[in-house]
């Protein structure tokens, strides 16, 4: 990844964090300010998408047009714009050689590992544990720990491990 990416991402991602844990209304999206850093995150997301060749190209989502984004998002609920964010989180999660996905809350980024290695750790040592906290998803993860609270998210990571310790007595 290039040093002015970087820098972007690095930049972007608490503001970007600002506008997607901000207040929850419906015209929310439709705020200047934050379809800048809406504009801005998808961008950079599509650039990191060029650079590692991650072959994500269905439009408009996988888009270099700034004007696009922000047409977009000035006509989007929050919640659109939110879950936008989150499937394109979720793609560049999956593609090899990037480490942390552009416009990705760091917190729930990690939960989102985690709770895989967790249910990896689930499959191979044949424990049969099931439900929607054992999803091999990392979108299916990082959506629902961008709606938890702290609280719950470490409550929810330490039963999982104290269920992966007990199958394992």
């Amino acid at each position: 990844m290039n040093i002015s990416l970087k820098r972007k991402i690095q930049w972007l991602s608490p503001l970007l964090m600002l506008g997607l844990m901000g207040p929850h209304s419906s015209s929310y999206a439709a705020n200047k300010v934050y379809c800048s850093m809406y504009t801005q995150t998808a961008v950079a997301q599509n650039e990191q998408n060029i650079e590692n060749d991650c072959g994500y190209d269905v439009m408009p989502r996988w888009s270099s047009d700034p004007a696009h984004h922000t047409e977009w998002c000035l006509n989007a609920t929050d919640k659109a714009a939110k879950n936008e964010n989150t499937a394109r989180v979720g793609q560049l999660a999956k593609c090899p050689g990037i480490q942390f996905p552009a416009g990705a809350d760091k917190g729930c980024h990690i939960y989102s590992i985690v709770a895989i290695g967790q249910n990896k750790a689930n499959l191979s040592a044949e424990c049969s544990l099931s439900g929607p906290t054992w999803s091999a998803g990392y979108t299916h993860h990082y959506r629902w720990c961008i709606t938890a609270s702290k609280d719950h998210i470490n409550a929810q990571m330490t039963a999982r491990q104290h269920a992966l310790d007990k199958c394992a007595q």
